[in-house]
C-alpha cells in the first residue's frame, strides 16, 4: 500500500512550514496528525456525540447561544481536526467555523502541537494530541492505532 501524502496549496503549506519553524514543532509530526486527523480534508468537520469536554465559560462570540457553541465546543474542525473546546482554551474568541479556515486552523493546530510538547513528546504526544493527554491500561497507550497511524505518516 502507498503511503497517503499530504497535498496542500502552496501558500497553506508555506504557512505550516513557517509555523512549525516559529513553534519550534516538527513539520513532518505536523504533517502527519493532519493526515490521521482529516485525511487532509481542509473541510473536515465531525461532530463528537461522546465527548464530554466543553468549557461554556470562556469568551465566544457575541451572536452566539450556548446551545450553539455546546455543539460547535464538541466539533472537530479542518485540518488539524482541532475540537472547538481546545480551540477556546488557546485563547480563540472567534467563530468555531472559521477553524475551517486552513490558515486559522494550521496556526491553532501548531500551538496545540506545541503547548503539549511542553508536557509530552514521542507517542506520549500523538496520544495527547488525539486524546487530551496519554491514557494507559497497564504499559499500552489506549489510542494506540491512532498513535500508529500517526506515525505510518512520518
Amino acid at each position: 500500500m502507498e503511503q497517503q501524502k499530504l497535498n496542500l496549496p502552496s501558500s497553506v503549506s508555506d504557512k505550516l512550514t513557517s509555523l512549525c519553524r516559529e513553534f519550534s514543532v516538527d513539520e513532518s509530526l505536523a504533517r502527519a496528525l493532519i493526515l490521521a486527523s482529516s485525511g487532509g480534508n481542509m473541510n473536515f468537520c465531525c461532530f463528537s456525540k461522546h465527548s464530554q469536554k466543553t468549557n461554556l465559560s470562556l469568551p465566544r462570540p457575541t451572536l452566539c447561544d450556548v446551545d450553539t457553541e455546546f455543539v460547535f465546543q464538541r466539533t472537530r474542525w479542518g485540518l488539524f481536526g482541532i475540537y472547538g473546546f481546545i480551540a477556546r482554551r488557546l485563547q480563540f474568541e472567534g467563530w468555531l467555523t472559521s477553524l475551517l479556515y486552513p490558515f486559522q486552523n494550521i496556526e491553532i493546530g501548531v500551538k496545540h502541537i506545541f503547548k503539549l510538547s511542553l508536557t509530552y513528546s514521542g507517542d506520549e504526544l500523538i496520544s495527547a494530541y488525539n486524546y487530551g493527554h496519554p491514557r494507559y491500561v497497564g504499559t499500552d497507550i489506549t489510542n494506540n492505532d491512532f498513535v500508529q497511524k500517526t506515525r505510518s505518516y512520518m
